[in-house]
């Protein structure tokens, strides 16, 4: 499913590969997975339930349950797509911490204002019966980026789409908006051409009438 580069603790520049795949086809959006990593030496490994997930968060880990298992989706399961889960992932470091030929552990960090807790870690141990098939990895990881990136193409195009309606309907408005003002104009001004007839008429009328008293 996802193949990750987790920066080694003891090294800024050494990294351990971690691969996770689901434990079955249909629980691709859970937290059931097999977790297998690699320092490129020993291979490490962890089959994580999500009846489990909890049991690893850190007793005093500044994030609640909920957060936490969201936390493991969005990195493990690399669902940034879900904006509400992404935005629970900000500030949030991983690290691997390394016993040579024991275990691998993935440190969760959460970095805030300069101060740096701990959320929870996943302990990978020592499993020499694993196999660290890094060719086929490598290919789940490109077609998994093909896809991201068709995913990406594909949205950007309906994002267009619905930007050329927007722009249509705003410009359909405003010529329904100068339509409407250019009718009103139109109005007023009739109406003051009425209004200055009638007046015109009312003091003939009353011009009319004046003269015709004085003669008598």
């Amino acid at each position: 499913m996802g193949l990750l580069r987790i920066p080694r603790q003891d090294n800024q520049e050494g990294f351990v590969l971690v691969h996770i795949v689901p434990l079955a086809q249909k629980a691709a959006a859970t937290l059931n997975v097999k977790i297998l990593a690699t320092e490129g030496g020993a291979p490490f490994a962890l089959t994580l339930k999500q009846n489990q997930v909890q049991k690893l968060k850190s007793k005093k880990a500044p994030c609640t349950d909920s957060e936490w298992e969201a936390i493991l989706e969005v990195i493990l399961l690399q669902q940034e797509s879900d904006l509400e889960k992404a935005a629970a992932t900000e500030g949030i470091e991983v690290e691997a911490a390394i016993e040579e030929d024991v275990a691998v552990e993935l440190v969760f960090k959460k970095s805030t204002s300069g101060i740096t807790q701990r959320l929870g870690s996943l302990r990978l141990l020592h499993d020499e019966d694993q196999e660290i098939e890094l060719f086929d990895w490598c290919g789940a990881s490109i077609q998994h980026s093909h896809s991201l990136t068709s995913t990406l193409k594909s949205a950007q195009v309906d994002l267009l789409k619905e930007q050329s309606k927007s722009q249509k309907l705003a410009e359909q408005l405003e010529d329904l908006l100068k339509a409407k003002g250019d009718h009103e104009h139109a109005l007023l001004e009739k109406f003051s051409l009425l209004l200055n007839e009638k007046k015109a008429k009312i003091r003939e009328l009353q011009a009319g009438g004046g003269g015709g008293d004085g003669d008598a």
